[in-house]
């Protein structure tokens, strides 16, 4: 398939939707992590006159193999992280150090029962966490809070439709 063309992603406002290919997914990824990135700084500095956490919930949904890890870790790359990324389909969880603070990402997909994201300290987590990443989001409802923003990836025809909805609160706060 050949790529199609992409808009300059860094400069695009979200939400948003884009049909794409894969090498696409990671462009819409890499924008919306640059999004993030300016809105958090943006919120630092409008807060310097105390020391206020930001955290940021994002769900992201679509079948098996559509995409959603391709999309976390374009955006890990994003805010730095050179290392390995790998679903924590097994582990439930993965924590790395970027460029813009702690981010979790969370695969979901083999909760049984909401009341296991207690095990793993989920609260805790989220909230030393400047970004968290939710996979397969469902499972952990009713335990977790509204997000943020949500990426719905579905297949088409000729590649992926990747759906941005949502938007920061007013004060940033979580």
């Amino acid at each position: 398939m050949d790529r199609p063309a992409t808009p300059q992603l860094a400069r695009t406002i979200f939400p948003g939707a884009w049909d794409v290919d894969e090498a696409g997914l990671t462009d819409v990824a890499r924008g919306f992590a640059s999004h993030v990135q300016t809105h958090l700084q943006t919120l630092t500095q409008a807060n310097t006159s105390h020391s206020t956490r930001h955290s940021i919930m994002v769900y992201l949904s679509g079948e098996l193999g559509a995409g959603k890890t391709t999309f976390v870790r374009a955006l890990l790359e994003q805010v730095g992280v050179s290392s390995s990324v790998k679903s924590p389909t097994y582990t439930l969880v993965e924590t790395y150090d970027t460029t813009i603070g702690p981010v979790s990402h969370f695969d979901l997909y083999r909760v049984v029962d909401p009341d296991e994201l207690e095990y793993i300290g989920f609260r805790e987590l989220t909230s030393e966490s400047v970004v968290s990443l939710i996979e397969w989001p469902e499972k952990g409802e009713p335990l977790l809070g509204p997000p943020h923003w949500h990426v719905s990836i579905t297949y088409i025809d000729t590649g992926r439709r990747v759906l941005v909805s949502g938007e920061f609160p007013p004060d940033g706060a979580r």
